[in-house]
């Protein structure tokens, strides 16, 4: 419990006044990682999700990475329950691109890539010292412009294209 308080940026007593177990702990860490964002629907609510879900990330700087790295006594149950609760948000994205791609909106990319890219992302990025994005010349704002930066390269790619 000490360690994951460490990772999630709070304190043994916080955890402990309301989580009685690590089990516990971890399912409520994973339902608030997974929470739906609400958006309008297209391709600029990318962008939203991004920032939502970067914000997140910057209060909570360790929750995405220890979720993914979570190798404890337990752990099975704990990643059977996170793609439980991130199963209907893979079929929604895989759902809209390939209707994307029907319409001709989007070029033919693999899925699974695309989501293991922005879950991985989004719990590096959060973590990304201020000093650091300082350095980096990211200004006032770092989470807007990382969440703008990442949606628009998921969206437009890197390569010019003919």
């Amino acid at each position: 419990m000490r360690e994951l308080a460490r990772s999630f940026g709070v304190s043994l007593r916080s955890i402990q006044h309301r989580h009685a177990t690590k089990d516990e702990l971890w399912r409520a860490a994973i339902d608030h990682a997974t929470a739906p964002v609400t958006v309008g629907g297209g391709a600029g609510d990318l962008a939203t999700v991004l920032r939502t879900r970067l914000a997140e990330a910057e209060v909570y700087p360790g929750l995405v990475s220890s979720l993914l790295a979570d190798d404890s006594p337990g752990h099975e149950e704990r990643l059977c329950y996170l793609l439980e609760r991130l199963a209907p948000w893979f079929t929604a994205a895989r759902a809209d691109l390939a209707a994307a791609g029907g319409a001709g909106l989007a070029r033919d990319i693999d899925g699974a890539v695309l989501i293991a890219t922005m879950l991985v992302a989004v719990g590096s990025m959060g973590a990304l010292p201020s000093q650091l994005c300082e350095a980096l010349g990211l200004g006032d704002n770092p989470q807007q412009r990382l969440a703008d930066g990442l949606a628009d390269v998921i969206l437009f790619g890197v390569v010019a294209r003919d």
